[in-house]
């Protein structure tokens, strides 16, 4: 048996509406048509090249990879470390006008 997922999705009045009377047009009931919907925007999706994002993880190793190319093996500071120190510099200056 295949396991299946349940999606709830809000609409308006007015989309709600829309989505009744072309189920109601084709004779079918608002869960067929929706379905129906969905995998004719998936399949144009994947015709027409759309990929799905980067995981968390894939993205975190482009970043790494990207780092890599921009500066080496240099390894850079910590920039919370930067930004808590021109804020003192910043301050310092502010306390002596």
């Amino acid at each position: 048996m295949q396991v299946k997922k349940k999606l709830t999705v809000e609409v308006s009045a007015v989309i709600h509406k829309k989505l009744v009377d072309m189920a109601s047009l084709r004779a079918e009931t608002v869960e067929q048509y929706c379905f129906s919907a969905i995998l004719d925007a998936l399949s144009r999706d994947e015709t027409n090249g759309v990929e799905q994002r980067m995981t968390l993880a894939e993205w975190a190793d482009h970043l790494k990879a990207r780092q890599k190319k921009l500066y080496g093996d240099r390894v850079l500071s910590d920039s919370v470390e930067d930004l808590y120190q021109s804020r003192a510099i910043r301050d310092a200056q502010m306390d002596r006008w």
